[in-house]
């Protein structure tokens, strides 16, 4: 059975509804990847987790996918390469709003925001947080990455610095996902070097305090990457998933037992 949002009917959508179904909505956008991979990585990613989390769990809670979001927010300073669109954050933050309000005030109460875009995760929680304080609906919001963090620790074959754009873990996951990876185009010079204590070096490393600093401004990048792509493998973005999914499962358990 399809659990995509967009292929049911009216009168369908209402049984999901009646069934108190959990909807999941995945956030992605659209830019440049590096010399290896296609632009819509992020929204690949995040729309097909979010397929394999709905069909992990559908026997047990009714669940639907909406379509992903496929534009987000990129910094400008990734327009020195074609392939970014990049919408205002303030747009953003009022259209995700939107999407999310439509399906509560339709009679949902169970939402899952599943991001794979680095720049997306502060205009998803504003528009969250809205939807609580205007419906006391409660929306849980997640990053794809942070679900597999475990288990990339594992089984990584690139060193620190090797997870970051276009680095092994994305290209691994559509090597998987998809037929659109160039791997003899792929290449390890923009490995990222920087490090401090308060900048972690890699999607899986960690920082003191929580602190930010933006990855585009503290390394030049020559390829658009920052990473190691030549590391990654479809076997490795098989295990990645299998893990996110676990995790997500978890997640979904404990959430439709809230009240």
């Amino acid at each position: 059975m399809s659990v995509l949002f967009a292929e049911k009917s009216w009168p369908q959508i209402k049984e999901y509804i009646d069934q108190n179904a959990l909807v999941i909505l995945p956030f992605g956008t659209l830019e440049e990847h590096g010399l290896h991979l296609p632009v819509n990585v992020d929204a690949v990613i995040a729309e097909q987790v979010a397929i394999r989390v709905a069909e992990a769990v559908q026997e047990r809670y009714p669940t639907l996918v909406m379509p992903v979001a496929w534009a987000g927010y990129s910094i400008r300073k990734m327009n020195k390469w074609p392939g970014v669109i990049s919408i205002r954050s303030e747009i953003l933050v009022e259209a995700w709003f939107d999407i999310l309000a439509s399906l509560v005030k339709m009679g949902f109460k169970k939402l899952l925001c599943i991001n794979g875009h680095g720049q997306n995760p502060e205009m998803i929680k504003l528009a969250a947080r809205r939807i609580s304080d205007e419906f006391d609906v409660h929306v849980v919001t997640s990053n794809s990455w942070g679900l597999a963090a475990e288990t990339m620790k594992q089984i990584r074959k690139s060193e620190m610095g090797g997870c970051y754009h276009g680095g092994e873990y994305e290209t691994s996951l559509m090597l998987y996902f998809t037929d659109l990876v160039d791997m003899r185009k792929a290449t390890n010079e923009d490995i990222m070097k920087y490090r401090s204590d308060f900048y972690p070096g890699d999607m899986f490393g960690s920082a003191t305090g929580g602190t930010f600093l933006s990855t585009w401004y503290v390394q030049e990048s020559r390829t658009g990457v920052y990473g190691d792509p030549t590391e990654a493998t479809k076997e490795t973005g098989r295990l990645l998933v299998e893990g996110m999914v676990r995790n997500y499962a978890k997640l979904i358990d404990e959430y439709m037992n809230l009240k």
